[in-house]
């Protein structure tokens, strides 16, 4: 990884990305995963050093730990932010789509080819 170390939701459909990043799998949900992931990440970023972009490697990582909480607290976890997790990524895609839906309307109704009824009919075929 380069530059900030913060681990952070994907909210993007497949995608190809510019710069280098780390992907961490574990046996937990993507929720603790993150959250867990958080203090690791970010000490390994205080201790680093670069004159203009700081860089992150495997053994970084191999020798920087996460602490996890027991079982039951994890599964607790699980229940309660798995869903928000969720809920965050599928509002973001809808956002996203209601913005490209607004975007292809709005020249034509702003320049009058699209008229208010013809624009609901077609966003009705749509959703």
């Amino acid at each position: 990884m380069d530059a900030e170390f913060t681990p952070t939701i994907w909210l993007g459909e497949n995608a190809i990305l510019n710069q280098r990043m780390c992907r961490l799998r574990t046996d937990h949900s993507n929720a603790l995963t993150l959250e867990a992931a958080r203090e690791p990440l970010s000490y390994i970023e205080s201790h680093k050093t670069g004159t203009t972009v700081i860089h992150m490697n495997k053994r970084d990582l191999q020798s920087t730990a996460a602490t996890l909480p027991g079982k039951d607290a994890a599964h607790e976890f699980d229940q309660k932010c798995s869903p928000l997790l969720e809920l965050i990524v599928s509002r973001h895609i809808e956002n996203r789509a209601l913005a490209a839906t607004r975007d292809a309307l709005l020249p034509a109704l702003m320049s009058g080819k699209l008229r208010v009824k013809d624009a609901e009919r077609q966003v009705e075929a749509v959703v």
